[in-house]
């Protein structure tokens, strides 16, 4: 018998079709990733584990539908790395890939590990990382196409630089938009203003930092190095000890973030000084970098954590 009262940890693979709902307590069920199905699974879950807790994986936008319908029947949500949830499922030897078997992952992956109970849907947050995610991909598309016209025949040149003006339009009414949204929330703008008070920082950093880590400031130090990134893991065993190194995160912010690193080199005195005494010390520079990158977003957490929290520089 099955207490409805207790905390149990269900998975729920989604894709652009259907749910894949399972867990140690229920029979595996399929929904269809519609608004009814949505509806059958939500009156499913009120009906036999209301206190259960949904853990889910990103999947490019399909499941945002199925969050926002759990948040409003207060259903809680764990959306989890599916970096993280592979290497669980590897550690376990579950090597097999199927709807029904990875949602049965995702459910064990609830009740071993305990996963952080996902923050509150915000739709503007959501809007302002769908920009910058289409912004970012405006200029991969310009970079092939810049990369292209430098080895083309001539007769192709005409119909590249054509490109190449689109996407410069393209690019600008997308700048435009992410500027008119922040100002448009003055919560995510005294953020982004906030962050900007360090040296190196500027509007592209902030703007993607505040986009892809809605956390920032609500968690602790460790816990935002590794969201990102950049926080060292040991590769010990035995008498063996092994290089620290970095892994996962979440990479558009890492790829921002180093670039505010190697600008706050320059001008930030406090990270300046930090990284040469590294490099006097023997470490390379891409490792010093990273140790910037560090120190930086935990910088950058104290300062939304604490509102009197003050810089040095």
């Amino acid at each position: 018998m099955i207490n409805k009262n207790s905390i149990h940890y269900l998975g729920l693979d989604i894709s652009k079709n259907k749910l894949d709902l399972a867990g140690p307590h229920i029979k595996h069920k399929t929904f269809t990733n519609t608004e009814n199905g949505i509806t059958s699974l939500v009156n499913f879950l009120l009906s036999s584990l209301p206190s259960a807790r949904i853990v889910l994986e990103p999947t490019g936008g399909y499941e945002r539908s199925t969050i926002l319908a759990l948040e409003k029947a207060k259903i809680t949500v764990c959306r989890v790395n599916a970096y993280h949830v592979r290497a669980f499922a590897r550690s376990m030897g579950k090597l097999a890939k199927t709807d029904k078997i990875d949602a049965m992952i995702l459910a064990q992956f609830g009740e071993q590990r305990h996963p952080r109970v996902m923050r509150p849907y915000d739709a503007s947050q959501e809007n302002l990382q769908v920009m910058h995610a289409r912004r970012q991909q405006l200029l991969n598309l310009q970079t092939r196409e810049s990369n292209r016209l430098e080895t083309t025949i001539p007769s192709m040149r005409k119909h590249l630089e054509n490109s190449l003006s689109f996407l410069a339009t393209q690019l600008a009414e997308i700048n435009i938009m992410i500027t008119q949204h922040i100002a448009a929330n003055p919560e995510m703008q005294k953020k982004i203003d906030r962050l900007k008070l360090v040296k190196g920082v500027g509007d592209q950093t902030a703007n993607v930092v505040v986009a892809y880590l809605p956390e920032l400031g609500e968690i602790e130090d460790q816990q935002a190095a590794a969201l990102v990134g950049v926080a060292p893991y040991n590769n010990d065993s035995g008498k063996h000890a092994g290089h620290r190194s970095i892994r996962g995160g979440r990479h558009e912010i890492r790829s921002v973030l180093y670039m505010a690193a190697v600008s706050a080199v320059r001008s930030n005195s406090i990270l300046s000084v930090f990284y040469h005494r590294l490099l006097k010390q023997g470490k390379p520079p891409k490792v010093a970098l990273v140790a910037v990158m560090r120190k930086l977003i935990i910088l950058l957490n104290r300062l939304l954590k604490n509102p009197n929290f003050s810089l040095a520089s």
